[in-house]
């Protein structure tokens, strides 16, 4: 099996069709055709089963798939070490981080990056902590900014600190109250994140430990609409003292309660692979994004609530 192959097999089945793989190759089509056949041989499966319309995936196709794009991810990793030992801080590296957190910290990122790092190429992708896990796992991105992150012998998990959650509803629903107590969000009508989002696992475990559940009447997987259905009364949402900094929402006529027991924090953490090449790229790049995500970090929660509730 060669790398050629699983290349091309990739772009075959990714594109779907024989000629529209051998046109993006710039080769003949037979003699792909011939290259699939190999690969098919030699694993003695049927890969790819040609229709009217183009090909489809067998089982063992979809199988090799899955292997093929990781072969073919770990092979360009193992390119650009190299590369990156030839020529230093230059190269390309993928950050990830929840689209929330990106609002904040993609330009000033990208901004020091820049400066510091001119050579290299940045990427920056979205997705939730539980997704950005498996990226991470899968080689797909070379670091991420995470939301609790749970423990394991597969990540390096480095702390950038941790913020309080905030009960963000209008007045219909918060007004008189100076806090907000957990068992508050069993009673109210809660517009949360999907089951992945970090707060609501933070949220509905901690509740669940008296026996308790989250009265949830909508979820949504984006912020920027959960902040506009409190706004509109149709419920309260949460929010960490980062997500209150979005420039992408609008919280006139909504109010912020802390939180409370205090104890209720959500942790943010820079997260690598544990089983990862030295790379001075991503070294520096590491260093960069830690510093000014703690530095961030620390003057978003240097607010009270009296602050928050006058910006709201």
């Amino acid at each position: 099996m060669e790398i050629k192959q699983l290349s091309h097999f990739v772009r075959v089945a990714e594109l779907g069709s024989f000629s529209r793989a051998a046109s993006f190759l710039n080769i003949a089509q037979p003699a792909l055709s011939k290259q699939i056949f190999q690969l098919e041989q030699e694993l003695k499966e049927t890969l790819l089963i040609r229709t009217g319309r183009g090909v489809t995936l067998t089982e063992a196709g979809e199988t090799l798939l899955a292997h093929a794009r990781t072969i073919l991810n770990h092979v360009g990793k193992t390119y650009e070490a190299i590369e990156n030992i030839r020529r230093g801080k230059s190269g390309r590296v993928i950050l990830g981080m929840p689209a929330i957190m990106s609002n904040i910290m993609a330009v000033p990122v990208i901004a020091a990056l820049r400066t510091e790092l001119t050579d290299a190429e940045v990427t920056v992708v979205h997705g939730h902590s539980s997704k950005l896990q498996e990226w991470l796992l899968s080689g797909q991105i070379d670091m991420a900014l995470m939301f609790n992150t749970p423990p394991s012998p597969l990540l390096e998990v480095y702390s950038l600190g941790d913020e309080p959650l905030w009960l963000l509803g209008t007045p219909q629903f918060l007004e008189g109250r100076k806090q907000a107590r957990l068992r508050l969000l069993t009673e109210l009508p809660m517009i949360m994140g999907t089951r992945s989002n970090s707060v609501r696992v933070l949220l509905a475990t901690e509740l669940a430990k008296a026996g308790q559940a989250l009265n949830i009447v909508f979820e949504l997987e984006a912020f920027e609409p959960r902040v506009e259905l409190a706004r509109q009364g149709h419920g309260c949402t949460v929010a960490s003292t980062w997500s209150l900094s979005s420039k992408q929402c609008d919280f006139t006529g909504l109010m912020a309660l802390r939180l409370v027991p205090s104890d209720i924090r959500i942790a943010v953490h820079l997260v690598l692979p544990a089983r990862r090449a030295r790379n001075k790229l991503h070294d520096a790049t590491f260093t960069i994004v830690r510093d000014i995500g703690r530095r961030m970090l620390h003057d978003e929660c240097a607010g009270d609530a009296g602050i928050l509730e006058k910006r709201l």
